[in-house]
C-alpha cells in the first residue's frame, strides 16, 4: 500500500514521501472476504488494511489480532 507520509529534513526544514507499507497478512473476514494487513506499528499497535473495492459492510466492530 502506497502512502504519503510527511518526513523532517537534515535541514530543518520538511518534505512530502512516498512510503510502501508492505501488506503480507492475510486473513478471511466473516463473509468471507480476503483482507490483506500489514504488521503491527508501534503506536502502540497499527496496521493498515486494504479492502476489496466489492465490499459493503453495516457498521461492525473491528477485530483485533
Amino acid at each position: 500500500m502506497k502512502i504519503t507520509r510527511f518526513v523532517a529534513t537534515a535541514e530543518g526544514g520538511s518534505r512530502f514521501e512516498e512510503f510502501d507499507i508492505p501488506l503480507t497478512n492475510e486473513f478471511h473476514d466473516a463473509a468471507g472476504y480476503i483482507l490483506m494487513a500489514s504488521a503491527p506499528y508501534a503506536s502502540p499497535g497499527v496496521c493498515f488494511i486494504d479492502l476489496p473495492a466489492d465490499l459493503d459492510q453495516d457498521w461492525h466492530q473491528p477485530p483485533t489480532q
